[in-house]
């Protein structure tokens, strides 16, 4: 308990670190620089995906209950497909920076914190599966929160205005670090023995796991980097400032619910479905259920209550006037977090065929919707949209985990 503790403070202590960053910005950068900020952490968030190519959701099941010797060879072999998922996905990157597709500006900034941030993150889900979530809480809070001090700091004591290439370069010393730090975690965790024996069927087995999880991740992330381009496309640069704005505010629904419930949880429901306990594996869904519904409603009211007092510091009639925003992505975030749920249940399960389905024919829901309600109000069509997408994956994923749940138990008699 106390460490589950620890860890929230640590997660809380890194959400109020990203607020402040965020709230600091949303002052005193022009609402294009602003908005500019939204769209390149968009862009990182995506392009993270397909680096990684979705390759540890193969990976970490198979780390639970080896040796150190048989995790290092399996990261080892999850390093070499990253390797050469670099190769083949950076010229792609070049290309559409040089074209203006991608973010043209700071281009090799940007290209190293994308880098950055993905090793970063692997390390994090491997602490994490490896239990040691209060070294992950640590090292996520030196990669996203630590260092966003400096520049209100610096504000406040040195009268200093922020500029949009000082708070990258900041990010991309900082996510190095997390690095350095990660890796001291798990250095008695993982041995590497030299030469790597190379399993090419570990690795193809691997690649076609990864494959699904890639394009059921591609679909999800799609939804939340297609919003602000399409509202950047619908509306001018102050109402895309103002959606970054709310849309960043509404994502603590989310993000406080993986270091509180998540991460404890679903090593859990993994090792309980690998071992059969089938009573014991739905007493943890629902009870992960029950932590995630609380959090949802105690920290959306919070929210919602604190925003104006928030929108009164920033002085800026370009968020105020758009507050309407803030309302309808609480309920998205909202029913985000909800359908992550029965997410970790399927993914506990291994049904990675259903959670792929359900993540494109949502995407299909989402973009229909943006189609449709454009035509009534182009500046409330796409927050409307993710709260349809988002129901209609709830739904789907509740419906699939109760299914199989249901077949699996009957079928072996618990």
């Amino acid at each position: 308990m106390l460490r589950r503790a620890l860890n929230l403070s640590l997660r809380l202590a890194t959400l109020v670190g990203r607020f402040i960053l965020f709230f600091s910005l949303a002052k005193y950068l022009s609402p294009a620089d602003f908005a500019k900020f939204g769209l390149i952490t968009a862009f990182v968030s995506f392009g993270v995906l397909f680096v990684g190519g979705e390759f540890y959701q193969f990976t970490l099941r198979e780390l639970k209950g080896v040796s150190p010797k048989e995790r290092g060879w399996m990261v080892a072999h999850q390093s070499c497909a990253g390797l050469m998922l670099y190769v083949i996905l950076m010229p792609a990157y070049f290309l559409l920076a040089s074209h203006g597709i991608a973010v043209s500006e700071n281009m090799f900034l940007v290209l190293m914190i994308l880098i950055f941030e993905h090793i970063s993150q692997e390390l994090y889900r491997i602490l994490v599966v490896l239990d040691h979530q209060l070294h992950a809480g640590f090292q996520l809070f030196l990669r996203s929160a630590f260092w966003v001090w400096v520049i209100p700091v610096a504000i406040i004591l040195f009268n200093y205005s922020p500029l949009l290439e000082h708070v990258l370069y900041l990010w991309l010393t900082f996510s190095l670090a997390s690095i350095v730090f990660g890796v001291i975690g798990l250095k008695r965790d993982l041995k590497v023995d030299f030469p790597i024996r190379f399993d090419r069927g570990w690795m193809i087995r691997g690649v076609r796991v990864a494959g699904l999880f890639f394009l059921s991740a591609l679909a999800f992330r799609a939804l939340t980097t297609m919003d602000k381009y399409i509202v950047a496309m619908l509306s001018d640069e102050n109402t895309t400032a103002a959606y970054v704005l709310f849309f960043g505010i509404s994502m603590v629904l989310v993000n406080i619910l993986e270091p509180a419930v998540f991460a404890f949880s679903y090593p859990k429901l993994i090792a309980l479905w690998r071992q059969e306990r089938f009573e014991d594996f739905r007493k943890e869904y629902f009870d992960m259920a029950r932590y995630a519904i609380v959090l949802i409603v105690l920290v959306g009211a919070g929210v919602f209550v604190l925003a104006p007092y928030v929108l009164d510091f920033l002085e800026n009639q370009t968020y105020s006037v758009n507050i309407i925003f803030l309302p309808i992505l609480l309920l998205m975030a909202g029913l985000q977090g909800l359908s992550l749920v029965p997410h970790y249940g399927l993914y506990a399960m291994g049904r990675d065929r259903a959670l792929v389905t359900s993540h494109y024919g949502v995407l299909l829901v989402f973009v229909i919707s943006v189609a449709l309600l454009s035509h009534i109000n182009e500046i409330l069509a796409v927050p409307i949209a993710l709260c349809v997408a988002f129901l209609v994956m709830l739904i789907v994923k509740a419906t699939l985990f109760a299914r199989h749940l249901q077949t699996t138990t009957a079928s072996r008699g618990k």
